[in-house]
């Protein structure tokens, strides 16, 4: 059966198909069932950021539930860790920085050098784990797949879509672009004959339950409480995204910014970095009735932010996923880069604005010069927007 490969590189791809020839099959006469008992070991894993990581984690509810004594490890890059921290479904948490993934500022040989070296000393205690099954989440290049096979666990399981399909013993050779990304991960737990789950699956996020539930609002504002805002009701604003070219204009900001507050809106910013820190000063400018928490909240803080608030304004990053997983009605404006019904933030609470180009998606990682798709929504759009999803009485359906 032919691969539909999901890669522009012709390099890398041509270096993919050639592999995928050379190499047969490997052990494709396994059976699951001569390998799963009633509590097996499944490892789990997803190199990329911490959207894709919060798409990852509504699958574990699904395995837990067929294999309630399971024991199930997840493999994730350092930058996503602490969505999977105390979760209950994750026995343990292998770290390790793929170069790919890794946004750090450090010189790229440095980034090999730190992904092999952490592939390594995992790979030991992978080894040391007996893992049963591993599933590669991703269906794209990079992925984990051949050292699966070299660490020799008895089923892998994944999509020959990112290349390495032969050392897999389980594959689907193809996916369905215009699902969404949860889909596209949760059709790979069919040959562990998991049947999807009827009701509505959502991120486990302990730390908020377990602990974070007892601190009291205002703790996490701390003096800003008593500045004489009412704290009751409040729009996030979340500026920052992963890529540079996703942004969506300043300006628009500022736009959108004036007509909320001047309507009467607390405004309560978020961000991290430096970059960003500059964005969210520029945009205040010393206005009334912004709260600019940029560079101050851990993962907790922010998490319990954005329970507790009211709508969010984002662009494409994992706010909106985060959002989602918590709850919260979002805005999110997208860029047309990748499929939007592909990579949106999942459930009935957010909404996804983007200006339709029709060179979209065009898939090219560092966009283009224009960037119509994203620079163009206007801020009234966004506005207007965020009129009709907080009003509803029922939450919006995107």
């Amino acid at each position: 059966m032919s691969i539909n490969y999901e890669l522009n590189n012709k390099f890398i791809l041509g270096f993919l198909k050639l592999i995928d020839i050379i190499a047969p099959p490997f052990d494709t006469n396994k059976k699951i069932k001569d390998f799963i008992c009633s509590s097996p070991n499944i490892l789990l894993i997803n190199y990329a950021h911490i959207g894709d990581i919060i798409i990852s984690s509504y699958i574990l509810p699904l395995i837990r539930v067929k294999y309630p004594n399971a024991k199930i490890g997840f493999v994730v890059g350092s930058w996503s860790k602490m969505v999977l921290d105390e979760n209950p479904n994750v026995s343990q948490i292998h770290i390790i920085d793929h170069w790919f993934y890794n946004r750090s500022k450090i010189n790229i040989l440095f980034k090999f050098y730190k992904y092999f070296l952490s592939l390594y000393k995992n790979q030991k205690i992978i080894r040391k784990n007996k893992y049963d099954v591993a599933i590669e989440l991703n269906s794209h290049f990079p992925n984990m797949i051949p050292s699966l096979k070299l660490i020799n666990i008895p089923i892998r399981i994944g999509y020959s879509t990112g290349g390495f399909g032969g050392f897999l013993t389980h594959r689907l050779n193809s996916i369905n672009k215009n699902s969404h990304e949860f889909h596209i991960k949760k059709k790979l737990l069919k040959f562990l004959s998991i049947q999807d789950i009827k009701n509505k699956t959502s991120i486990s996020i302990p730390s908020l339950e377990v602990h974070m539930i007892n601190k009291t609002f205002n703790h996490i504002f701390s003096n800003i409480s008593n500045q004489g805002y009412n704290l009751d009701e409040y729009i996030i604003m979340h500026v920052g995204t992963g890529s540079k070219v996703r942004e969506w204009p300043i300006k628009n900001w500022k736009l959108l910014t004036n007509k909320l507050i001047n309507n009467g809106n607390i405004l309560v910013f978020t961000g991290k970095g430096e970059r960003e820190k500059k964005q969210v000063n520029e945009i205040i400018n010393n206005q009334n009735n912004c709260i600019n928490l940029c560079d101050l909240l851990n993962w907790d803080e922010l998490s319990i932010i954005i329970k507790n608030a009211k709508i969010i304004v984002g662009v494409e990053s994992m706010m909106g996923h985060l959002a989602s997983a918590l709850g919260t009605l979002s805005i999110n404006i997208y860029s047309g880069i990748g499929n939007i019904n592909r990579w949106k933030p999942l459930g009935e609470k957010s909404v996804v604005i983007t200006n339709p180009v029709p060179c979209s998606p065009c898939h090219l990682r560092n966009g283009c010069n224009t960037m119509d798709c994203v620079r163009g929504v206007k801020y009234i759009e966004v506005y207007e927007a965020l009129n009709s999803i907080s009003k509803k009485k029922e939450p919006y359906k995107c």
